[in-house]
């Protein structure tokens, strides 16, 4: 089942099939799909996924990061210029040591945004109904959204498994899905 996409800067289409536990790419004027990123076995390892979900790519379309929401981890993959990927490149840079409400952990990410200002990863932290912020090269999740317990509510100030997000082209809102409460939901950044 195909649950995410997104196109890179020489409109290769990149797709995530989560029921195969992979990635693909579809280079214009291609006729087959290459497996890029999972081997289409579940797993927990560091070049395998787990229900992968949505995927988005940096700003010069060399990372690819990926909301691997069955190992609670968000991953980077370094995409080489001909589209391919190397074997071990993934690195987990959210999540990824267990099911928590803990600022350095994930619960079912679903979604994945990277700021082309300053390289931050906005992840959908579905089950703990929040979106969480990291830094680059940063150990720890701030909440920007939701509650940092993972309180879940049908209030403005909170969300219900979220399940997608998106940044504006000028960075200055993110628009959550806010699913458990049948809306999309605009913060704005201060």
């Amino acid at each position: 089942m195909i649950i995410g996409i997104c196109v890179d800067s020489q409109n290769i289409i990149y797709v995530s099939e989560y029921l195969k536990a992979h990635i693909v790419q579809w280079p214009s004027n291609a006729t087959n799909l290459t497996a890029i990123a999972g081997n289409g076995t579940s797993g927990s390892s560091a070049e395998l996924l787990n229900v992968s979900r949505h995927i988005d790519f940096d700003t010069n379309g060399e990372y690819l990061y990926i909301a691997d929401s069955g190992n609670n981890r968000i991953q980077m993959w370094h995409v080489l210029s001909n589209g391919s990927v190397p074997a071990a490149a993934d690195v987990t840079v959210a999540g990824g040591n267990g099911a928590d409400v803990r600022s350095n952990k994930l619960n079912g990410p679903r979604a994945v945004a990277v700021s082309y200002k300053n390289g931050a990863i906005y992840a959908s932290d579905s089950l703990n109904h929040r979106v969480q912020r990291c830094a680059m090269n940063a150990n720890y999740g701030v909440t920007i959204a939701g509650s940092p317990s993972g309180l879940s509510s049908t209030s403005a100030s909170l969300l219900s498994n979220s399940t997608g997000l998106v940044l504006d082209a000028n960075e200055t809102h993110l628009f959550v899905c806010n699913t458990g409460n049948h809306y999309v939901q605009r913060f704005r950044f201060i």
